[in-house]
């Protein structure tokens, strides 16, 4: 089956879950400075809500990102955006793909050609069966991108 010009695989729970409390936590935080200003407290000033709703919205950052781990299949290379960096792998580095939820792995992880090994945080082991099946799509994937291109026989 030849994967379309390019495919996105993300987690399931993770996504929705913190899609939900970013916003809450900004909205907690908002609420609670505002609640502690009007409580006419000695020594709480201006400066200690700025900071709680910068620390809600540093909290809220973290969540999102969190949330916007990927992997973009693409035919030249697969592009995995984990929570603190993206990397941009080309399929001939990957060695082998890996995962598994029943040995205590959370994540599926690359196998790399020069000895690393890379997380893949958009396959997780809360998403069950879904992630075992992202990561058998990489797997092939990653088999048949490897490859280098077959020419035609010159006759010789």
């Amino acid at each position: 089956m030849a994967p379309a010009a390019s495919e996105v695989i993300r987690p399931r729970w993770t996504r929705l879950i913190t899609r939900i409390l970013a916003p809450v936590i900004v909205a907690s935080f908002a609420l609670l400075s505002f609640g502690l200003s009007q409580l006419h407290w000695e020594t709480w000033h201006l400066y200690d809500a700025i900071w709680m709703n910068l620390l809600g919205l540093a909290i809220a950052g973290v969540l999102w990102r969190l949330g916007s781990v990927r992997a973009i299949v693409r035919p030249e290379r697969l592009v995995v955006r984990n929570l603190v960096r993206t990397h941009r792998i080309e399929w001939a580095q990957i060695v082998g793909v890996s995962f598994n939820p029943r040995m205590g792995e959370q994540y599926a992880s690359l196998d790399l050609s020069d000895g690393q090994t890379l997380h893949v945080q958009a396959v997780q082991a809360a998403d069950g069966p879904r992630a075992a099946a992202a990561c058998t799509r990489l797997r092939r994937l990653a088999d048949e991108y490897s490859r280098p291109a077959e020419r035609p026989d010159d006759g010789i």
